[in-house]
């Protein structure tokens, strides 16, 4: 009896023990999965804090992913925001959100330290590839939008009709170039006939038309 009645003892420690350190693991899993969080949350730099300030004109479509210096051009900020929710159409008028913010934060606060520097926004993890939106200065007409077949020519000239340089995968209709209304430059990575490019440029007179094959079918080649 008295052995049968140790055993019964030693297997309830042992039990209690186990479940002690089972308890511990998850709790500093858990631990960790919040420090993880608020180190994720956190602003790493000084221009993700400026980020955050407009947080509110891309959540909870977007997240940002990071914030800071062009590591080729010291003069230039990269704002990368990652798809996080909501469909593409509520996520495609946040980019211009976005956009807008960005160039108010940084570019025309007179408080601003990075009014002489350019920006870069980089929309990532949306199908097959996020646009983005480069050489975006104080100067209206620098900015660059590249689709990259994410963004439809339509629904750009819906949301950016005022840009003036963009780069498209394809466009569906030449008609989806009626909404722009002060574009200079135009690159598209297919062949356009006569016709189309004649009617760019009755739109755009001063307009520049690029036409360069399409990186990805090269590079599949």
């Amino acid at each position: 009896m008295e052995a049968s009645k140790h055993l019964t003892e030693v297997r309830a420690t042992g039990t209690t023990r186990f479940l002690q350190i089972v308890g511990v693991i998850i709790s500093v899993v858990l631990i960790s999965i919040y420090v993880s969080y608020l180190i994720d949350r956190f602003p790493q730099n000084d221009i993700e804090k400026q980020v955050y300030t407009f947080e509110n004109q891309y959540a909870p479509y977007w997240k940002l992913n990071y914030a800071q210096i062009d590591d080729q051009n010291d003069q230039n900020i990269i704002i990368s925001f990652e798809s996080n929710e909501g469909s593409r159409e509520d996520k495609d008028a946040k980019i211009r959100e976005i956009y807008d913010s960005a160039r108010e934060i940084f570019l025309e606060d007179s408080d601003s330290k990075y009014r002489e520097y350019s920006l870069t926004l980089l929309f990532t993890f949306v199908y097959p590839f996020g646009p983005n939106i480069t050489d975006i200065s104080r100067d209206q007409e620098s900015a660059i939008f590249s689709t990259n077949g994410y963004y439809s020519t339509n629904n750009l000239a819906r949301y950016f009709p005022d840009i003036s340089r963009i780069s498209v995968k394809y466009y569906e209709d030449i008609h989806d170039f009626d909404g722009f209304t002060n574009l200079k430059y135009i690159r598209i990575f297919k062949e356009i006939s006569t016709e189309d490019r004649e009617y760019l440029m009755s739109l755009f007179p001063d307009c520049e038309i690029e036409i360069e094959p399409d990186p990805l079918e090269m590079s599949i080649e």
